[in-house]
């Protein structure tokens, strides 16, 4: 069967991650949204539909699927920024229209009513012949919602690698590496290095520890929480209900977060209800504030629109490639562009945009080349190729705010 798994603007608000991902690309556990269909449909052809501007990025990174294809078959459309699981999706024998209140996210359509959904941009108004059905899922319009959901998509995760067998829950291994164990049968661990005097509390929720982490000493972790493949959480550090993508350098303290792969919070300083981009670098004591001091609800400006989120609690929301000097205080509700960079000894302006330099001075665009050639630096240092097309998309989005 085609999955044809699209992009719906008006149903994901997910800036400024949103600048250089997909809807469906969002980290929500060990895996992303389009991660999760490919397991639960993985006999089935996957295919994706993006913006234009990301069309090269995108088909970049999942080079085995196909961006926006031009031939459209009978299939399964699934809207990117939804949990999607087998259970979900109501049987179906002729076409049928998925409802999330009152939100299309789907749909099982035959050739000419695909083309037909595609051409209207996913509006199901020109549908309405069809038969629809309400399903129960989580369907995610802003990042907050991502950060709501940890709890629950980690316990799916455990179920998920329970299954597969990939890691363990002996017990007894966790005894040799580490001293204090609050409900160890919750915990899942892969092949992993744990100091001595760490605690792992899964009382409120699973720990999932993937292969090659090193957890050091005097560290104290409670579940939720997954950590994922090569990622280092330092000494003394304090980490729950979070998220750590791959080859991450975490330290200090982290509640409810999630944060990408290859990011750096490897110092001092308190992070919380905040989603952070990958290759992100924090400076030595860079905090955030995830409260008021009147205990009032945060709003959040994404561009020139704010949004009241009805959160006493949140924090920050931070694009790929941003980097902060030490002691930068982050303020509740800020929003952060990607490739923008944040010397400041007071508190930064709650919006910054893509490919800032903001200082204390002053607020300008970055050099590109500069920034380019840093990139190319920064993940040298871990391996990695800051290669031609990533490149070429940076330039572009540069033009693209010049303007």
């Amino acid at each position: 069967m085609n999955i044809y798994v699209y992009e719906n603007t008006a149903l994901s608000k997910f800036y400024p991650l949103s600048s250089t991902k997909a809807s469906f690309e969002f980290r929500i556990s060990s895996d992303t949204f389009l991660d999760r269909i490919k397991r639960t449909f993985s006999d089935c052809k996957i295919n994706l539909f993006v913006r234009e501007e990301l069309r090269d990025i995108v088909s970049h990174r999942h080079p085995d699927l196909e961006v926006n294809p031009k031939n459209i078959e009978d299939g399964l459309w699934l809207v990117g920024n939804a949990v999607w699981n087998n259970k979900i999706i109501p049987n179906h024998n002729n076409e049928m229209v998925f409802f999330e209140n009152k939100n299309c996210v789907g749909a099982y359509l035959k050739e000419q009513s695909g083309k037909q959904f595609l051409d209207n941009n996913f509006s199901h108004k020109k549908l309405k012949s069809i038969e629809s059905k309400r399903i129960d899922i989580i369907l995610c319009r802003y990042l907050w919602d991502i950060i709501d959901y940890i709890g629950k998509n980690i316990n799916d995760d455990k179920k998920y690698f329970a299954d597969q067998g990939n890691l363990s829950s002996n017990s007894k291994f966790f005894e040799r590496n580490s001293k204090k164990l609050i409900n160890p049968q919750n915990m899942l661990i892969g092949k992993v290095e744990i100091q001595p005097n760490v605690v792992l509390d899964a009382t409120s929720g699973p720990i999932i520890i993937d292969d090659n982490v090193t957890i050091k000493s005097n560290t104290h972790l409670e579940g939720p929480l997954y950590v994922g493949n090569g990622s280092t959480i330092s000494p003394l550090s304090y980490v729950k209900n979070s998220v750590i993508g791959p080859m991450c350098k975490i330290g200090g303290e982290l509640n409810s977060v999630v944060i990408e792969g290859y990011t750096n919070k490897v110092h001092y300083g308190f992070l919380g209800n905040s989603y952070i981009g990958e290759w992100v670098n924090f400076g030595a004591g860079t905090t955030n504030s995830n409260l008021k001091n009147n205990y009032g609800k945060v709003r959040v400006q994404m561009n020139d629109e704010v949004f009241e989120t009805n959160r006493i609690h949140l924090g920050c929301f931070i694009g790929d490639y941003v980097k902060t000097s030490i002691g930068t205080k982050i303020n509740t509700g800020s929003v952060y562009g990607p490739g923008s960079m944040i010397f400041s000894k007071d508190f930064p302006s709650k919006n910054i945009p893509i490919l800032t330099w903001y200082t204390d001075s002053g607020v300008s665009r970055v050099i590109i080349d500069k920034f380019i050639l840093n990139c190319h630096r920064m993940k040298k240092r871990r391996g990695v190729d800051f290669d031609i097309v990533e490149e070429q998309f940076y330039r572009n989005l540069f033009l693209k705010v010049e303007k």
